[in-house]
């Protein structure tokens, strides 16, 4: 399953069935991809807890502490990654850290 998450602001309320519904596709996800935050975010910690999958697969900018918690890292922006894997022209990125920083 993919999911897009709407845009909130901090300290919005949520919607209960969307929250609802985010917990069960991330306990069917095999793999979770985690895009332009950290594992150290709030919205991180709110929703990791439902995954049970394989893998997880951070993609940011920089380099932090906590990467090392996930089984692969892109440091990039998402946004070129993501036009390269659609693309599938050219390699991802020279810094490609698998997990263990």
């Amino acid at each position: 399953s993919v999911i897009r998450p709407m845009v909130s602001l901090f300290g919005d309320m949520l919607d209960g069935q969307l929250i609802a519904r985010t917990a069960t596709e991330l306990e069917k996800a095999d793999v979770l991809l985690i895009l332009g935050t950290t594992l150290d975010s709030e919205v991180f910690h709110n929703y990791v807890k439902y995954f049970d999958g394989s893998r997880l697969i951070v993609v940011h900018k920089e380099p932090h502490l906590k990467d090392r918690y996930a089984d692969l890292v892109i440091c990039d922006d998402p946004k070129n990654v993501l036009n390269a894997l659609r693309k599938k022209k050219k390699p991802l990125h020279p810094l490609l850290c698998c997990g263990k920083m």
